[in-house]
């Protein structure tokens, strides 16, 4: 049984989708055949919108939706309920069925935010969205200790949130891949699929080659079976407005049928 495979829209390039808009990314994703698009708020622009028209563009390709919002649980001390109901908002009228942020960064004090993030559950109660939590390249939202402490305080709030696993932002921080997924693989309900070669002793994202798709073969053995996954890294070499249309849904085809199947 193969698994969905979603295209998250930064990886057709931010100067592209920025300039073309998701609709130009959701065409591209159905001919590749991926089964949905990853919508990133920070590349939406005034011509995403309607984002009733941008439904009906995923809707008419029989595209799933994901939405990535730039919004942060917690700064420290407080949760950002505005922009969390706000995100929530955005994500139903995609009709996306999940809704990934990151941490942002812990509450010393739980309390604090508690009575925000009970607002923000009793929302997502009314919701067919699901609240998926994702490691970032920071340390103060995402190692694996960060990650169990706000799957917890959540819970602890009334949100049973899921993860967004991210293969390369462990490297950011100095965590191994394998011992996050097996230490977390149990949460995980979206994969963002991002390889990484070390450049000067910096990780940078790279489209994955023979030895990083061994490696996700591991990781995977921690996850669900067919759990959503998305392709997160580049499928071109650049980022122009230019781009060939056709060599990036051959890139995103050749990579959909091997992701498939992991």
């Amino acid at each position: 049984m193969s698994a969905p495979v979603f295209i998250c829209a930064n990886a057709f390039g931010p100067v592209f989708v920025k300039h073309h808009g998701h609709a130009t990314a959701a065409n591209l994703a159905s001919r590749a055949g991926a089964a949905g698009l990853e919508v990133r708020q920070e590349l939406m622009t005034p011509a995403d919108y309607p984002l009733s028209s941008l439904k009906n563009v995923l809707d008419n390709l029989q595209l799933g939706c994901t939405f990535s919002a730039k919004v942060h649980v917690w700064n420290y001390e407080h949760c950002d309920k505005e922009g969390l109901l706000k995100a929530l908002e955005i994500a139903e009228e995609l009709g996306a069925r999940l809704l990934k942020v990151s941490i942002g960064a812990l509450p010393a004090d739980p309390s604090l935010s508690r009575e925000e993030l009970e607002t923000v559950a009793a929302r997502l109660k009314q919701s067919s969205v699901r609240l998926v939590i994702e490691n970032d390249q920071t340390p103060e939202g995402g190692d694996i200790e960060v990650m169990e402490r706000a799957l917890a305080l959540l819970a602890e709030a009334g949100i049973e949130a899921g993860l967004t696993f991210d293969t390369g932002n462990w490297y950011w921080v100095g965590e191994n891949p394998i011992d996050a997924a097996r230490q977390l693989g149990a949460r995980v309900e979206y994969i963002h699929c991002k390889s990484i070669d070390i450049v000067h002793d910096q990780p940078r994202v790279c489209q994955p080659r023979a030895p990083h798709l061994a490696a996700w073969s591991t990781l995977w053995t921690a996850f669900k079976p067919n759990t959503l996954r998305s392709i997160e890294f580049p499928l071109a070499q650049e980022d122009s407005i230019d781009l060939n249309h056709n060599a990036l849904v051959a890139s995103a085809h050749e990579f959909i049928a091997r992701l498939r199947h992991y």
